[in-house]
């Protein structure tokens, strides 16, 4: 597995129990933060899905698929074979033609418990993943975001985390539902 760049690290302290054992570039708590100029705003979100951690990886890993459960976002890999470090995503979020493009990087990939990738747009930098912990009988899945703003936008920052974290677990519950379709599928 490749290891991600330093800013790609969490914070001393960083997270709790597997999930920050699952996942080196676990995030810290959902807070703002200054560094080197620029703001940190992080935002987590779990759900617990009631499928085993290959169901969770496989239907997380489906980028085209992505579009089935999170809001507003379509993405598709544009280099590399989307199952390792170094492919290259793209995602668009937003409706109809008025959204935003998010290029990424996988810096990190450990099926079935960790991807993360590294934000490279000029609009959306900073890193995300996801880890999944769990058993045949059930698993968590952790989605996490850390954007990094120049420090003037911290206000607007503010004032858009509660929609993020809304989207965000929304569309968590959206997937572990998605999940569920493709482990009955499997089975």
């Amino acid at each position: 597995m490749g290891h991600g760049s330093s800013e790609d690290q969490p914070p001393d302290g960083a997270g709790d129990g597997p999930w920050r054992k699952a996942c080196r570039s676990f995030p810290a708590h959902g807070r703002a933060r200054s560094v080197l100029g620029t703001t940190v705003g992080e935002v987590r979100s779990r759900v617990s899905v009631p499928c085993s951690p290959h169901t969770v990886w496989e239907t997380a890993t489906d980028w085209a698929g992505q579009q089935r459960w999170m809001l507003g976002t379509f993405v598709r890999v544009t280099g590399g074979d989307g199952q390792g470090p170094g492919s290259e995503l793209m995602a668009f979020t937003g409706f109809g033609d008025i959204g935003v493009v998010d290029t990424m990087r996988i810096t990190q990939w450990q099926p079935p418990v960790c991807c993360v990738v590294r934000h490279e747009g000029k609009l959306i930098r900073g890193s995300g993943g996801f880890t999944v912990v769990g058993d045949e009988t059930g698993t968590g899945f952790e989605w996490w975001e850390r954007f990094e703003l120049p420090a003037v936008l911290l206000p607007l920052w503010w004032l858009l985390k509660p929609l993020v974290v809304w989207g965000l677990d929304r569309s968590l519950r959206r997937f572990r539902d998605r999940c569920v379709l493709v482990g009955r599928a499997e089975a």
